[in-house]
C-alpha cells in the first residue's frame, strides 16, 4: 500500500479537499474523494489488479495515484464539477464513479503526465489573483 495525496485547493472563495489513497492488493484500488467542510462530493475508483504482477509496479501505481489526484484537482477548477450547489448546510450529493480503463490507456497516461500539482495550483491561483 502507497501512501497517498492530500491538497487543499481554493475556488471560488472557498477551501476544498483532494484525497487520493491506495486500498492495498486485497482490494487493489485507487480512491480519489472530493471534500467540502467535512462531507463528500465526489468519489472516483480505479482498480489496478491488470499491472499487481508488473516488476515496475509501485511506479506504475504511483503514477495512476498522481493522475487521478490531478484530474479530480482539474476538474474542480475547471468548474466541470457541480459544487456550487453542495454548501455547509446541507448534506452534499455524492456522485460514485469506478473506472478501470484500458491497461494500454493507463499506462499511457501513467507515462504522459503533463503538469505537477504545483504546476496546476499555481496557475489556478495566478488567474484568480488576475481576476
Amino acid at each position: 500500500m502507497l501512501i497517498g495525496y492530500n491538497t487543499n485547493v481554493p475556488y471560488k472563495g472557498k477551501v476544498y479537499h483532494v484525497q487520493t489513497e491506495d486500498s492495498g492488493l486485497s482490494n487493489p484500488c485507487i480512491i480519489t474523494l472530493l471534500y467540502f467542510g467535512g462531507a463528500i462530493l465526489r468519489s472516483v475508483k480505479t482498480g489496478y489488479a491488470h499491472i499487481a504482477g508488473s516488476p515496475d509496479f509501485e511506479e506504475q501505481l504511483r503514477n495512476l495515484m498522481k493522475h487521478q489526484h490531478r484530474e479530480m484537482i482539474r476538474a474542480l477548477i475547471k468548474g466541470k464539477l457541480d459544487v456550487e450547489k453542495s454548501g455547509h448546510d446541507e448534506e452534499a450529493p455524492s456522485m460514485d464513479e469506478e473506472s478501470d480503463p484500458a491497461p494500454e490507456k493507463q499506462e499511457s497516461e501513467a507515462k504522459v503526465l503533463a503538469k505537477s500539482l504545483d504546476e496546476i495550483l499555481l496557475e489556478h491561483i495566478s488567474r484568480s489573483v488576475k481576476k
